[in-house]
């Protein structure tokens, strides 16, 4: 994969709490979804898909961040200094989605 999963920060409030991805190599962003799952292990994760989010189709760069919000809101993005991309995307969910330890992103 181009993209990893960084960190889900401010989990547990809806107005806050994002997944930050950190793209590795060029790639088209519509090839990815996140998928919301419990952890089974220390290193596993359940095949029961609470929630899914596909990206829309978009060219990403290495370097570039894709910051994943649970709210509501509209897509879009921000140059920064370093000449990268900060792309800024919302689930659109009613509620916090990140509340637990053994909730997981895939």
């Amino acid at each position: 994969m181009n993209i990893e999963i960084n960190k889900i920060t401010d989990a547990g409030s809806l107005e806050n709490e994002r997944i930050i991805f950190k793209v590795l190599l060029d790639d088209e962003l519509g090839f990815y979804g996140a998928f919301k799952t419990k952890k089974t292990g220390t290193t596993t994760v359940s095949s029961s898909i609470k929630a899914t989010y596909w990206f829309p189709d978009r060219q990403i760069k290495k370097g570039d961040l894709v910051v994943l919000y649970s709210k509501s809101g509209v897509n879009t993005e921000r140059k920064n200094k370093d000449a990268t991309t900060t792309h800024f995307f919302y689930w659109g969910l009613s509620s916090a989605s990140w509340n637990s330890p053994e909730d997981s992103v895939v």
